[in-house]
């Protein structure tokens, strides 16, 4: 479990960070505007955003890591067996006969 927690910190952690901090800032800028519905929609944008990313880290991660699947579990192997042809369906590619 805490394997897993440490991968999906590392992996996307960063990317969900990044996002969250971008959206973070583009929200703050609308603090500045005169019109009160730009500045209750940026205030808005700004609560759900920094409430969703402190609590993935600090309460989603921490409960993966406390009852998350151990071992195989939750391991899905029949989609290596059709994973060629979901990946031909989703590419829209066509195999040569």
């Amino acid at each position: 479990r805490e394997g897993r927690s440490r991968n999906a910190l590392s992996e996307m952690g960063i990317s969900v960070t990044n996002s969250a901090i971008t959206t973070l800032l583009a929200s703050s800028i609308l603090f500045g505007c005169g019109f009160y519905f730009f500045l209750q929609f940026g205030a808005f944008i700004f609560l759900v955003i920094l409430s969703s990313i402190l609590m993935s880290i600090s309460f989603l991660i921490p409960l993966a890591t406390m009852l998350g699947p151990e071992g195989q579990q939750g391991m899905l192997p029949f989609l290596q067996s059709v994973a060629p042809f979901l990946q031909s369906v989703v590419l829209c590619r066509v195999e040569p006969k």
